[in-house]
């Protein structure tokens, strides 16, 4: 990935940012009622990465993965996916950048992945543009969804965000794929090690403790009393 191609991605890493800008990497995983013994969760994860660090954190990833495509769950099902993984795990945990989950749970039988998203997003965003934290971010990149009418869910959400004053307005937003930034990969890593704490009992449930939790700060999000999301 030596050069973006994604014009939202040029735009956000080259108007007038300076090496110590960072850029939040947003991903999602849940999990749906019945599959999970203490009721269904939704996780919202963000990776945090200084302008500086880029260009570097792209190639040490493509580099242990050994390409261009990288997805977590499906790594985790071949014995070299496992060795990649945890590759990358160890990687993370030596860069010590900040990580950010949201979580909410537990969910009921009217599970609504769309109001926990959105509940999640505005916890996340709330967090990382308050006094708690020193550094705020420059643009935020979502993975984009596999439906256009999703991304402009986030979307209308990103503009009530601003709206409110939650969000500052000159923060740029991107909806790419992985394909596109690979830097979304540590979100993905980030969402799966936190989710198998929950619901596995093998090795991979220790991930997100022996690799990622020093580093993660996570905020507990109460189910959602609020109407249905509307598209």
């Amino acid at each position: 990935m030596s050069r973006l191609q994604h014009p939202s991605l040029v735009r956000m890493y080259g108007q007038g940012a300076d090496d110590e800008d960072c850029f939040l990497y947003l991903d999602e995983s849940y999990s749906i009622p019945d599959a999970y013994k203490d009721g269904a969760f939704y996780i919202l994860s963000a990776a945090q990465v200084r302008h500086a660090d880029l260009a570097g954190t792209r190639r040490e990833l493509q580099k242990i993965v050994g390409g261009g495509w990288w997805h977590t769950t499906d790594a985790l099902r071949s014995t070299q996916g496992r060795t990649k993984t945890k590759k990358l795990l160890e990687q993370i945990n030596a860069w010590a950048d900040p990580y950010f989950i949201t979580i909410a749970t537990p969910l009921d039988e009217r599970f609504d992945s769309e109001n926990a998203r959105r509940d999640c997003l505005r916890a996340l965003i709330s967090y990382v543009y308050s006094p708690a934290v020193s550094t705020t971010p420059r643009g935020i990149v979502f993975e984009a969804r596999h439906h256009q009418k999703e991304n402009n869910r986030d979307r209308r959400l990103v503009r009530l965000l601003r709206e409110e004053g939650i969000m500052p307005a000159d923060v740029h937003v991107a909806w790419v794929s992985p394909a596109e930034e690979c830097l979304l990969w540590l979100a993905d890593l980030t969402c799966m090690a936190y989710r198998r704490q929950l619901t596995h009992q093998d090795d991979t449930s220790r991930y997100f403790a022996t690799y990622l939790e020093a580093h993660v700060h996570v905020i507990e999000v109460p189910p959602s009393k609020g109407p249905p999301f509307v598209a």
